[in-house]
């Protein structure tokens, strides 16, 4: 699958990252990829199906170069967040903690399912 042709190109880039990276983050760099290629060639082809084969060279990369798996330590970066805690729930408690950390300059994230928090 395509899939596996990304992940494989992961994996001759930089064999480190490929044996040690969580799966979910693997899964969501392909997912994003292929969303941005199929969005590319949609525009291309003024979203008409009988276009589509004319379009297929200009969004298929070619094989000089460097691998796409290069661009994948960069996507983690960009699509991933660092923070010092992580808060689940924005009550009173949660709120509060969120509060109190940050005037220890403690970087948080406040994760809240629904739609207010306290």
């Amino acid at each position: 699958s395509a899939g596996a042709i990304l992940a494989d190109s992961v994996e001759w880039w930089d064999i480190d990252l490929y044996q040690t990276v969580e799966p979910t983050l693997m899964y969501g760099w392909i997912r994003s990829l292929s969303k941005e290629k199929a969005h590319r060639m949609s525009d291309l082809a003024d979203l008409k199906a009988h276009n589509m084969a004319g379009v297929l060279s200009d969004v298929t990369p070619g094989r000089d170069g460097d691998p796409v798996g290069k661009t994948f330590p960069d996507w983690i970066k960009e699509n991933t967040k660092k923070t010092d805690t992580l808060i689940i729930g924005g009550g009173m408690a949660g709120t509060s903690t969120a509060f109190g950390l940050s005037q220890k300059n403690l970087n948080s994230i406040l994760v809240e399912r629904g739609s207010s928090v306290a």
